[in-house]
């Protein structure tokens, strides 16, 4: 028993904890009797007295309903704050790399930012992570002649959002010395940037997503619309995999759950985006994501995954933008790799390709009927005359349809039921199929032998990245603003005539008006006098000659 002093007597009005006391430990406070420190960081009690907690902080923490930051010191002690923090930027990752409601993607970490942002041990935290269940993780060989060598992946339990009410709170972070190596690591990763990519990190950094409550919550109720009537077209379509059609039957079991975790989802994607926008310089660039992919050398960014009646909502300089995009881009540079391959050059025989006449004749034939024909709308009256059950699809199931065949792995045999060949032989003309198949056969560098199907993708996303960076490059000059979006820009209102004119000047100097346009026709094109055009096929004799000398 401690004997009472007057030295040691409680003073009247003051309060302390005892040890065990846990709910009312506070940072720095001081027990009376044992005369050490709360630690709040560390979660421990200490003999020095701890350095002050930030005020405010650069870096905040999510407070996750679904498993609170009490939890997580509970299980994790003194790993709390770096624990919270990983689990907050997974998190966000999560709402930025294109994810669906269906399933979240896999968000690859290197394991120096792993090793940053959880401390040296960071692998008996992850494993601890895994076994509760808060986390998943993929290891994928990176090294075939290593077998140890593997690069990891992450994956947060979809259950983070899909609660009801408020998914978190923010909250500031405690430690000055942990944020202080959060944002040496980003400082010391940050890639540099080329013209064209410092470019937009300015141009992103003179724009805004301000949206009212009122904007807010109709953009959402109209995309969630959107949402049900894709679901029930996935459902019905031949070409979607059954995996994914099983996925939306389940969520579906549990219909106004399922929609209301969208609506969620969307919010908190704004939110982060507005953010980061805000936020502080020493983070707003490495947030904003810029970076090419190696694939299809596309630039990416924080917009990137947005959908587009969000992406109309942002402004640069104040200043409301719009959209110019190339119609069909994928199918418009395929004319054109076809055409520079077969008739500008050696380069189909040299690397012993097919030739698909049929179809660069057949589709290509109806730019010089109508310039405003749209390729999906042309292709939908083909399927519909070879099979009746598509008369009625829709110019995204098209896309999809395309983007299945063209794109596809040719040497599956099946396709939704179909003989792979035999469909694709009657959409695009019987030399498609060995075109797709002998692009297979040939190297093409970034793409693994293995995965060779996909030789065709890289190509067209590389001419369509090397035909934008042009553009790009032009309006720089003019110093004209722009955001890209894949195979489009988005730029102020008032420049849209300006950006057309670079736009067709560019497709004028590569000589590819034929296949690639960008004045859009919005209304429906009647395409109802083309069907005897598509069986007979009329060009003039000058092409003819062309196709004849190239064959």
């Amino acid at each position: 028993m401690k004997i009472e002093t007057k030295r040691n007597k409680p003073r009247k009005g003051i309060n302390y904890n005892g040890l065990d006391d846990k709910k009312l430990n506070i940072h720095g406070y001081r027990d009376y009797e044992t005369k050490l420190y709360w630690n709040e960081k560390t979660q421990k009690w200490t003999v020095k007295k701890p350095s002050p907690a930030l005020k405010e902080s650069i870096i905040q923490i999510f407070d996750f309903k679904y498993y609170d930051t009490s939890q997580i010191k509970k299980a994790f002690g003194s790993k709390w704050e770096r624990v919270a923090l990983f689990l907050t930027e997974l998190f966000i990752n999560e709402l930025s790399t294109g994810h669906t409601v269906d399933e979240w993607p896999w968000v690859y970490w290197n394991y120096i930012k792993q090793r940053t942002y959880l401390g040296n041990d960071y692998l008996l935290v992850i494993d601890k992570l895994v076994s509760l269940g808060l986390i998943e993780t993929q290891r994928q060989q990176v090294d075939v002649n290593n077998p140890f060598k593997f690069s990891v992946s992450f994956k947060l339990n979809i259950q983070f959002i899909e609660i009801e009410g408020e998914a978190y709170v923010k909250k500031t972070l405690l430690s000055e010395d942990y944020q202080n190596s959060i944002l040496n690591y980003y400082s010391n990763v940050k890639t540099p940037l080329d013209k064209i990519e410092k470019y937009i990190d300015s141009v992103i950094d003179s724009s805004k997503l301000d949206l009212s409550n009122d904007q807010l919550i109709e953009i959402v109720l109209s995309m969630t619309e959107k949402k049900k009537n894709l679901d029930k077209e996935a459902l019905k379509n031949k070409f979607v995999q059954k995996s994914k059609k099983d996925k939306i039957k389940r969520k579906l079991s549990n219909e106004l759950f399922y929609y209301d975790s969208y609506k969620s989802t969307i919010m908190y994607s704004i939110d982060n985006i507005q953010a980061y926008l805000s936020g502080s310089p020493l983070l707003k660039s490495y947030f904003y994501n810029i970076s090419r992919d190696t694939f299809g050398n596309r630039i990416s960014h924080i917009f990137s995954n947005i959908p587009k009646s969000i992406r109309n909502q942002i402004t640069i300089d104040g200043e409301r933008v719009v959209e110019v995009d190339i119609i069909s881009s994928q199918v418009s540079f395929l004319f054109v790799l076809i055409e520079k391959w077969f008739l500008k050059s050696s380069y189909g025989s040299d690397n012993n390709l097919v030739a698909p006449w049929d179809f660069f004749l057949k589709y290509s034939t109806l730019s010089l009927i109508d310039k405003n024909q749209d390729f999906y709308k042309i292709l939908k009256i083909q399927v519909a005359d070879q099979y009746k059950e598509y008369s009625q699809v829709s110019r995204e199931q098209m896309k999809i349809i395309f983007l299945k065949t063209a794109l596809g792995d040719p040497k599956l045999i099946t396709l939704s039921g179909f003989n792979k060949k035999e469909f694709i032989s009657n959409l695009f003309g019987s030399k498609f199929y060995d075109f797709l198949v002998s692009l297979t056969k040939i190297e093409i560098e970034g793409v693994k032998k293995h995965e060779s199907y996909k030789n065709i993708a890289a190509i067209l996303q590389r001419e369509e990245s090397a035909f934008l960076d042009v553009v790009m490059s032009k309006l720089i000059d003019f110093d004209i603003k722009f955001i890209p979006i894949y195979d489009s820009l988005i730029i102020k209102e008032s420049d849209q005539y300006k950006v057309k004119a670079i736009f067709n000047e560019v497709i004028k100097s590569q000589g590819v008006e034929t296949f690639i346009r960008i004045d859009k026709n919005e209304e429906d094109i009647n395409l109802s006098g083309y069907e005897h055009e598509l069986e007979g096929i009329i060009i003039d004799n000058d092409q003819i000659d062309r196709f004849l000398k190239a064959s």
